[in-house]
């Protein structure tokens, strides 16, 4: 932080960074690559943990029905908040509204361990710049159910219990499709 004070002109940046609301993003805006166009200002909406499930999976299918191809959805967070549980509980009221739910976890692409525990088993930053083999996702799944891509995809990689490959064979997305 060397450099920044109050009144400098970083501070202003910082400010303003915190004042602007939070905006979606119109997927349909732009290529590949781009963010899209701001639709407007969002407000926070609290949701009970058992309805959670069913409010995404609406706001989904309204994107999904918006979106051309497989629209891909992101769900993160640390171990104690389960997206991996989330993103199981998505399936079933996706597919309940017209759009098969494409489901993968990230740890089916984790690197060999001889890789992943050079620094060994203890080394936060191995944790997170060498765990994922993130080269293997964006190949095997990302691009191919992006936009322009063929729609073959690959549900799996490696078994993150035996560390080998899992030889599963390539998936056809169907139409209006929503990968979790």
């Amino acid at each position: 932080r060397a450099g920044w004070r109050p009144g400098s002109p970083a501070a202003g940046r910082v400010r303003r960074a915190i004042r602007r609301p939070a905006c979606p993003r119109d997927p349909d805006a732009g290529g590949p690559g781009q963010t899209g166009r701001v639709t407007g200002p969002t407000r926070p909406t609290p949701v009970a943990p058992d309805r959670l499930p069913d409010t995404l999976a609406d706001l989904l299918s309204d994107a999904a029905g918006r979106h051309r191809g497989t629209l891909r959805v992101l769900l993160d967070g640390p171990p104690p908040t389960a997206p991996g549980a989330l993103a199981d509980a998505l399936v079933d009221p996706l597919r309940l509204r017209g759009h098969p739910a494409l489901r993968v976890d990230s740890s089916w692409f984790l690197r060999p361990a001889s890789v992943r525990l050079e620094r060994g088993r203890t080394d936060p930053q191995a944790f997170y710049d060498d765990r994922l083999d993130l080269a293997a996702l964006r190949r095997e799944v990302l691009e191919p159910l992006g936009p322009g891509g063929t729609g073959r995809w690959l549900p799996t990689l490696r078994d993150p219990d035996t560390d080998r490959a899992t030889r599963a064979g390539y998936r056809d997305a169907p139409p209006a499709a929503v990968l979790l």
